[in-house]
């Protein structure tokens, strides 16, 4: 399974943002961690004007190190690899999230779990 960022920054002002902090996150190991907090409380800051404040009580929450998370937020490195997630889906055929491809090929967006574990067993059988 390969995670990319595709933020919708149209849409949801905040998700550039977001993306750069689940990668900072992931530079020191807690990448899920953090991508679960900030979908988990999506519709709370999805409302706020600055969230750097809520993100980094996810990255204290989390016990990180919140100088080296914010020497990563502004690294290119890390901003190059979402912008370069977002072109690869744009190229992709990537319109909206969340966008699934199985073996590369583009599949329709399972609706239930065993939906998705369907189209898995069905890709490994073949």
């Amino acid at each position: 399974m390969v995670f990319r960022h595709y933020p919708l920054t149209g849409t949801h002002p905040h998700a550039w943002r977001a993306a750069t902090y689940a990668e900072a996150a992931g530079r020191q190991g807690m990448f899920w961690e953090m991508y679960d907090l900030l979908f988990i409380n999506q519709a709370y800051w999805s409302t706020l004007t600055d969230v750097d404040a809520e993100f980094e009580g996810y990255l204290d929450q989390l016990g990180l190190n919140l100088e080296q998370a914010r020497a990563d937020l502004e690294d290119e490195t890390l901003i190059q690899k979402i912008r370069n997630d977002q072109r690869s889906g744009t190229r992709s055929g990537v319109r909206s999230t969340p966008t699934l491809f199985v073996d590369g090929r583009l599949v329709p967006t399972p609706r239930t779990a065993s939906e998705l574990t369907a189209l898995i067993n069905d890709a490994a059988a073949s």
